[in-house]
């Protein structure tokens, strides 16, 4: 995880949702093409609180994020983002942690942006997994 990004975590996770914060249209670079917002990290640490993640396990996912983008496992046409038609859903199963880290990304042309970053265990992550496949 880069600075910048382990820093916008630090500086949101304690906020409630709804804070306004500063400079939330500010990129940052993840990869060399794939770029996020810091209203996206916002949004991201935001309902992965309610999902009930830690600050450590949603630090790990932005971690894991450029390894998951450049090397992704799987590769698919997005099926939940009726918002966001044409994006990417990748994901790469993390034995680490065992657990699948999923990104999905939109439809750019030059930089692409990340739209949103979860992980799940593994009996979840694979069930998704061939769920999509069929």
């Amino acid at each position: 995880m880069s600075q910048t990004a382990k820093q916008c975590l630090e500086e949101f996770y304690d906020l409630k949702p709804g804070e306004i914060i500063k400079n939330p249209d500010v990129y940052l670079l993840i990869t060399e093409k794939t770029r996020i917002s810091r209203r996206a990290i916002k949004h991201i640490v935001e309902t992965r609180k309610l999902d009930g993640l830690s600050k450590e396990r949603i630090g790990y996912l932005f971690y894991m994020t450029p390894e998951t983008i450049r090397y992704p496992e799987i590769d698919y046409e997005n099926p939940n983002q009726k918002k966001y038609p044409g994006s990417k859903l990748l994901g790469k199963f993390d034995e680490a942690s065992n657990q699948g880290i999923l990104v999905i990304i939109d439809k750019g042309e030059h930089v692409k942006d990340i739209i949103n970053i979860f992980g799940r265990k593994a009996k979840k992550y694979f069930k998704l997994i061939k769920k999509i496949m069929v």
